[in-house]
């Protein structure tokens, strides 16, 4: 394992994902807010063998008081949108494969920050 500072709206092209590698995010994707296009192009080009994000997603909160604070909080920090349904689209178009997406429910009563995607390259 090693540690590097990455720049997730612009990967380096020459930092390379070595066959076999699991990439792992834990709270950092949360904050490129729509603007996560570019690191997934960059794992989509090097192919690691298992993708695993931990991080919040606006679009699993549910109805009640405590989901609805969590959600505004989320919104007002910028923090991401639209993965789930980018994961979908890649899905369908063939490129990935969806292992497992999991909300949680763990967090505090201003956000989820921990539901689970794991998926693949194809």
């Amino acid at each position: 394992m090693e540690g590097r500072l990455f720049n997730f709206f612009s990967p380096d092209p020459t930092l390379e994902i070595e066959a076999g590698a699991v990439v792992f995010t834990l709270g950092a994707l949360e904050q490129t807010g729509q603007e996560y296009g570019a690191f997934f192009d960059y794992l989509l080009r090097f192919r690691p063998a298992l993708c695993a994000h931990v991080e919040p997603i606006i679009e699993w909160y549910g109805t009640t008081p405590e989901d609805y604070a969590a959600a505004r909080f989320h919104q007002e920090r910028r923090y991401w949108t639209g993965f789930p349904a980018w994961l979908y689209v890649q899905a369908d178009a063939g490129r990935v494969e969806i292992i497992k997406q999991w909300p949680t429910r763990f967090g505090s009563l201003y956000i989820e920050g921990y539901s689970l995607n794991v998926w693949r390259p194809l």
